[in-house]
């Protein structure tokens, strides 16, 4: 896990990624916008990183569909199971490069069903995406992408995610 320098306004994100040249491009870009980045290569080292954080979790997830020790549909429904109880909403960025839609679609559906702010980063083809994604919680970004539309797009949920937060709070 890489935490970065805690200096900077906690504009907090958890990235979920096995492979590590992405997670680390993912990480420094991040880093270079202002967020806290918290970086982990499955679900499991995930759910540690959020138990060790108690009340300062981070306000966005982003997280890889197929990883090596936990998936991220596993992921997302063991923090809905866990955390949604006491108030913890983030907004999910759900990134898939696989070509097994339906793990693509269960994290999806989780995160709809949670009504959490979701963003689908993909290059799978939009008619494979359930039209019940398309709600006003719902973004799709589409692989390939500019670096600068994703950073846009995490600023976007992670804005959402306050927004979500101090309603709920």
């Amino acid at each position: 896990m890489t935490e970065n320098d805690g200096n900077k306004q906690e504009r907090k994100i958890l990235v979920l990624e096995d492979e590590g040249p992405l997670r680390d491009v993912i990480t420094e870009l991040l880093d270079y916008r202002g967020y806290t980045v918290l970086s982990v290569s499955d679900g499991l080292e995930g759910l540690e990183v959020l138990r060790s954080l108690n009340e300062d979790k981070p306000g966005v997830i982003a997280t890889d569909v197929l990883m090596t020790t936990m998936h991220g549909d596993a992921f997302l429904k063991n923090v809905i199971d866990t955390y949604f109880s006491e108030g913890y909403h983030p907004a999910v960025l759900v990134m898939s490069g696989t070509p097994d839609i339906e793990q693509t679609k269960s994290a999806l559906r989780l995160a709809h069903e949670m009504n959490l702010t979701a963003l689908l980063a993909t290059g799978m083809p939009l008619d494979l995406v359930d039209s019940t994604f398309t709600t006003p919680t719902f973004q799709l970004l589409k692989k390939p992408f500019l670096l600068t539309d994703l950073t846009e797009r995490v600023d976007k949920l992670y804005n959402l995610s306050q927004a979500n937060y101090k309603q709920i709070g």
